[in-house]
C-alpha cells in the first residue's frame, strides 16, 4: 500500500511540477533524464564552409574535418521542506488534503526552477548581448533596490532584436520570447506604438502566460518571490546575481531568448513518505527534483538582456 501511494504521489507531482505556463517551457526540453542525473549534454555542431557554385576547378574536392563539440549542463537538486500530515487517513483517503499539499510543493519547486533558468539564460557579464536601458528616470519597485532606474524604451527593444538578427538566431526554428520585470512591462504600456498590444493577444497565448507580442517577442512578466525581479539580475558591474538578497545599486534584468537556442532538463521527481512517525504523531511527505537549464550554444547566441540602469 505504501509503495502504491509513493508511485501515485510521484506521478501526480510530475503533472503539477512543470505546468505549461512557466516561461522556461518555451525552450528545447530534455525530459528523459534519470532522477539522480548530475548533468545533461547539448551537442554543438561545428560551422562548415559556405556552399560553392559552378563547376569544380579541381578534383578531388578538398575534404574538411568536422569536429563537433558539446555544452554540458548541470542538474541542480531542488527540494522542499518536509510537510507533516497529522492523520494517516489524510494521505490514504482524503485526496483533497493530499492534493493541496502536493500543489504547495510543486509550486515551490517550479518557482525555484524558474529562478535558476532565468539566471542560466541571462548573458554573462562578458557578453555583448546586454543592452542598457536608455529611457527617462523612474522609480524601481524591486524590493531592496533604491533610487531610480532608466526606463525600457522602443529603441532598447530594437537593439535586442538587432543583436539576435545579426547572430542569425532567427534562422533557427522557434519563437522569440521576453521575460520582463513588472516595471519594464509598465514602461512598454507607456509607449504609444505599444499601448494597445495587450488587447490583441490570442486567448491560447494568454492562457500560457503570454501577455502580447512586440517586435516579434512574445511578452511575459515575472515577479520572483513577489519582489519585482525575474529571479535574477545584474549588479553594478554587470555580474549575474540570483541570491535572495539585493543591493541598492543592482540593475533589474529583462531576459530575451529564442526558444530553439536555449534548453531545460527536468528529471522525474522523487518523493519521500515516512508513515506513522510516533515522534511527529503523523506522516511526513517531501519531494525533490533535479533540474537544469542552459544556453544551447557555447558562443551564447540566442539570448539577450536589457539591464535597467541606475540613473
Amino acid at each position: 500500500m505504501a509503495e502504491q501511494i509513493n508511485v501515485r504521489y510521484s506521478q501526480q507531482l510530475q503533472e503539477q511540477l512543470f505546468p505549461k505556463s512557466d516561461f522556461y517551457k518555451k525552450s528545447l526540453s530534455e525530459t528523459s533524464i534519470a532522477a539522480d542525473a548530475d548533468t545533461f549534454e547539448i551537442p554543438n555542431l561545428s560551422d562548415i564552409d559556405d556552399a560553392n557554385e559552378g563547376k569544380p576547378t579541381l578534383l578531388p574536392l578538398k575534404v574538411v574535418v568536422s569536429e563537433d563539440s558539446k555544452v554540458t549542463g548541470t542538474m541542480k537538486q531542488l527540494y522542499c521542506s518536509p510537510l507533516l500530515i497529522t492523520d494517516e487517513n489524510e494521505i490514504t483517503v482524503n485526496y483533497d488534503k493530499r492534493t493541496a499539499k502536493q500543489k504547495q510543493q510543486a509550486a515551490t519547486l517550479s518557482a525555484k526552477a524558474g529562478h535558476y533558468a532565468a539566471y542560466q539564460w541571462l548573458p554573462a557579464s562578458s557578453s555583448a548581448n546586454i543592452v542598457s536601458s536608455t529611457g527617462s528616470a523612474r522609480a524601481t519597485n524591486v524590493t531592496g533596490f533604491t533610487g531610480n532606474r532608466l526606463a525600457v524604451t522602443k529603441t532598447d527593444l530594437l537593439k535586442v532584436k538587432a543583436l539576435l538578427m545579426k547572430a542569425n538566431a532567427l534562422e533557427v526554428p522557434g519563437e522569440l520570447f521576453a521575460l520582463l520585470t513588472p516595471d519594464a512591462y509598465q514602461d512598454l504600456l507607456g509607449i504609444a506604438e505599444f499601448v494597445d498590444y495587450d488587447k490583441t493577444g490570442v486567448a491560447s497565448k494568454l492562457e500560457e502566460g503570454i501577455l502580447g507580442k512586440i517586435l516579434g517577442f512574445n511578452i511575459m512578466v515575472r515577479s520572483a518571490f513577489g519582489k519585482g525581479h525575474i529571479g535574477a539580475w545584474y549588479n553594478a558591474s554587470a555580474a549575474k546575481i540570483r541570491t535572495i538578497g539585493t543591493a541598492a545599486t543592482d540593475r533589474p534584468a529583462n531576459l530575451f531568448w529564442h526558444s530553439g537556442l536555449v534548453c531545460h532538463a527536468e528529471a522525474f521527481p522523487k518523493v519521500y513518505i515516512n508513515s506513522d512517525r510516533a515522534d511527529y504523531m503523523g506522516t511526513l511527505i517531501n519531494a525533490s527534483v533535479r533540474f537544469g537549464a542552459e544556453i544551447c550554444r557555447a558562443d551564447g547566441i540566442g539570448t539577450a538582456a536589457i539591464a535597467e540602469v541606475v540613473s
